[in-house]
């Protein structure tokens, strides 16, 4: 489900009769901005799965506009985004502007794509282009394609209810009760990873429940970046493939991530006009995957 032209949001899901089936992944990018009672979430995304909350927005309503409601709910920093040069985007303001700008559904994969590099203080991008592929109901793929004004440090945020396991970028888990979600940074490499429980600013003495907020920042500033981040959601008691390829083509990444039972395969673009071609797939300038089951037909999906 998108509800693309009024309010900029898209619901994934594999099982809408069922929450503790499915898994849901939220998506917004508002045509609205951030005024009123958006936050500065253009681009953001929560994901649920079998009744859990995994990755959430963080932070306590204590008061309306208190130091923290208004310092961190209000703020990038409190959901599932970027942040550049610690910067987020502007506040309660109808010119941080998002948008859907594409989207199609399976009954085995969805893509969504947003658009939020207006939203930013400072006017300090030119481009955040977040690409969604929900390949049903194991595997999400995030791909995000920065461009700044200048060189800068981009910092990636995520937030949970519980303690996050960290092992280096490519291993890193999320928990919660019987669910868990395995999150691999592909790209770029060389993250600094930091997760703490605190907010800042902190709410009032009175709230007394934490969370957990996970960084992952480039150590290099540059004008430009691409994230390739693969999420695994699954029952603890359930066993999934981890093996993922990523490889860097002429005008973009070539992707292959194995399944349960298959594997998808995608292009992704770092360039809207050239053609890529790898291992006999062809697509130009446009998200494209493969998803392959068995002897079941290849199915395709590709941004219009």
């Amino acid at each position: 489900m998108c509800i693309r032209d009024r309010i900029g949001q898209a619901a994934l899901n594999t099982n809408l009769t069922d929450a503790g089936e499915s898994v849901q992944v939220l998506f917004k990018s508002s045509p609205f901005g951030t005024q009123s009672h958006n936050n500065a979430a253009n681009n953001s995304f929560l994901l649920w799965a079998y009744g859990q909350r995994m990755l959430i927005r963080s932070g306590h309503y204590d008061s309306y506009g208190s130091a923290h409601h208004s310092g961190w709910v209000w703020s990038t920093r409190s959901v599932n985004n970027i942040t550049v040069n610690s910067i987020g985007q502007k506040k309660r303001s109808g010119d941080a502007l998002g948008e859907i700008v594409a989207f199609k559904t399976t009954p085995a994969m969805d893509i969504v794509v947003g658009e939020a590099g207006k939203s930013y203080e400072d006017d300090i991008l030119d481009r955040f282009t977040r690409a969604i592929i929900f390949v049903k109901p194991e595997l999400v793929v995030v791909y995000d394609r920065l461009e700044a004004k200048e060189p800068s440090t981009y910092e990636y945020w995520l937030h949970a209810i519980e303690k996050i396991e960290i092992d280096g970028q490519h291993r890193i888990r999320v928990q919660s009760e019987d669910v868990v979600c395995d999150v691999d940074f592909l790209v770029p490499g060389g993250l600094g990873l930091t997760q703490t429980d605190q907010y800042d600013p902190k709410p009032r003495d009175r709230i007394k429940m934490l969370e957990w907020h996970l960084t992952a920042k480039t150590q290099e500033k540059r004008e430009s970046v691409e994230f390739i981040t693969l999420y695994r959601p699954h029952r603890v008691s359930e066993q999934l493939p981890d093996e993922a390829e990523l490889e860097q083509i002429d005008g973009g990444y070539f992707l292959k991530v194995m399944l349960s039972d298959g594997q998808f395969t995608a292009l992704l673009p770092t360039d809207d006009e050239a053609g890529l071609e790898a291992y006999g797939l062809k697509s130009e300038g446009k998200i494209k995957g493969w998803l392959e089951k068995g002897d079941k037909p290849v199915e395709i999906l590709e941004v219009d």
